[in-house]
């Protein structure tokens, strides 16, 4: 099965350390700023290590439109020993060493659509992510080098959904996950079951009808206690809805542990490669296609 792959997309823009009230900067009609995303980009392209964290990156820019800038973030993780096995055979191929880096490629998108806004989509792998890397590295990079100014980072998909472009997003369907949980409520169904067990609970609406929309199906199921959501009685620590984004139905987290919410699911959008990541095209054509559906209700809505 391939891996799950997600995109989680930002709104960045620029603004004057001293400006009250804060207001964004017209980036592309300073010179000082005009070209700040490739000039970042092209000052990551050597590899750093991080040993604190035990993270390594580089970051590589894969084609030359001055309005869009794309390509991989190469990151790495170390510090550990493992065994490599052929999965087929089950025979030792490699011992890796502490000192090894396993890296993996992870899509990024800068998209220039006018002179204030920029949006940022940043790929998923399998739960893997770079987020709060290439967050740190930027804003670090930016305030050094652009004295006097400072950036302004905002999820587009806020975790609470009560606020944010796709609050009024109709929902179709819902699907409610609880994970490692006890067999009481399948042992009903099945008489021998394993120890733990997960659940799904999913609601569909009929066709050309829905469920209702984004922002109030999720203040609708939330708990009190604010780490579950609840449905039917049941306590849930996970949850998804499919809603119509860039033309097309995908899954978004609504409700999940390790800050899931607001990822976007692109998994049966994207073609895979032999090695088992998604192809650069179609990572590319997905981005663009979620960025303009989102910056048109993003750019549109009243700051």
């Amino acid at each position: 099965m391939p891996a799950s792959i997600g995109l989680r997309i930002y709104a960045i823009s620029v603004y004057e350390e001293s400006s009250n009230p804060v207001e964004k900067v017209k980036y592309k009609k300073n010179n000082e700023l005009v070209n700040f995303v490739s000039e970042f980009i092209q000052g990551q392209n050597t590899h750093v290590a991080d040993h604190k964290t035990e993270r390594s990156w580089v970051i590589e820019k894969l084609n030359n439109d001055p309005n869009r800038i794309y390509g991989y973030i190469d990151y790495g993780t170390f510090g550990y020993e493992s065994t490599i096995k052929d999965l087929r055979t089950k025979t030792k191929k490699y011992a890796r060493k502490s000192s090894d880096v396993e890296e993996i490629p992870l899509f990024y998108d800068f998209w220039m659509p006018d002179d204030r806004n920029i949006f940022l989509s940043l790929q998923t792998f399998s739960g893997k992510s770079c987020v709060s890397l290439t967050w740190t590295v930027l804003r670090e990079w930016f305030e050094r080098t652009h004295p006097g100014y400072k950036l302004w980072f905002q999820r587009v998909i806020p975790q609470d959904f009560t606020d944010g472009v796709l609050k009024d997003s109709p929902v179709k369907k819902v699907t409610f996950i609880k994970r490692n949980t006890s067999t009481d409520i399948a042992d009903l169904l099945v008489n021998t079951m394993p120890e733990s067990v997960d659940i799904e609970l999913t609601i569909s609406a009929r066709r050309k009808q829905k469920i209702g929309i984004l922002g109030e199906v999720v203040e609708k199921f939330r708990h009190s206690e604010g780490s579950l959501i609840t449905c039917s009685g049941i306590d849930f620590n996970e949850a998804d809805a499919s809603i119509n984004i860039g033309g097309k139905t995908r899954k978004v987290s609504i409700f999940g542990i390790n800050k899931d919410a607001g990822l976007i699911d692109i998994s049966e959008d994207v073609d895979f490669s032999p090695n088992g990541h998604p192809t650069l095209q179609s990572l590319v054509q997905q981005s663009a296609e979620i960025q303009r559906s989102i910056s048109h209700r993003f750019i549109g809505k009243k700051e």
